[in-house]
């Protein structure tokens, strides 16, 4: 096995390990109540910057969070924030970005409250965003199929390795077989 082939196998089984932990990661945090956020505007900069990954726990409850908590939380059919809470009321929590300069005008209630955010990962937001896009899922699902047939090209040489080596010893025992048999039969003679 050449140099290339070597170097070329050990990359796709670092990449193939790669994708195969963050699955089970992922999977593993969807389990236990932890969910991945894109941070998409600079509100909570420098805490949050722009393209973080924020990780909301959902299993902390509403009536646990207390101020200069960071949450995370629904502003609409289908957009969410992440800001600092300031206040807790009776009503909700006054929410604030850190790099706003007043709180959000609306208070947070129970109803809006997805989780408390443990914990962000700056700018992998943004490979996870253009991943999420059609153009993303079409190129990632190529590159998976690419290892999978680099995979099958460079794939595990040891089975040949181990019958090769296997014949050299058959062959190395088949000649010492042979020099006892004649040692044997000298002294026959």
């Amino acid at each position: 096995m050449n140099i290339f082939s070597k170097i070329l196998k050990i990359i796709i089984n670092i990449l193939i390990t790669l994708i195969i932990l963050l699955g089970i990661t992922i999977i593993v945090l969807f389990f236990i109540g932890i969910e991945p956020f894109v941070v998409k505007s600079g509100s909570m900069e420098p805490a949050i910057m722009t393209g973080s990954v924020c990780f909301v726990d959902k299993n902390v409850k509403y009536n646990e969070i207390k101020a200069d908590d960071i949450i995370a939380f629904s502003t609409g059919s289908k957009s969410r924030a992440t800001h600092r809470v300031v206040e807790v009321t009776d009503k909700g929590f006054v929410t604030k970005g850190d790099a706003n300069d007043q709180n959000d005008t609306n208070l947070v209630s129970s109803r809006e409250y997805l989780g408390k955010t443990v914990y962000s990962i700056p700018k992998v937001g943004y490979i996870i965003s253009k991943i999420q896009t059609t153009k993303g899922k079409i190129v990632c699902g190529i590159g998976i199929i690419i290892l999978f047939i680099f995979g099958l090209l460079f794939g595990d040489d040891s089975k040949k390795e181990k019958k090769e080596k296997q014949k050299n010893e058959d062959k190395t025992n088949e000649k010492i077989e042979d020099q006892k048999r004649e040692n044997q039969n000298n002294k026959n003679a």
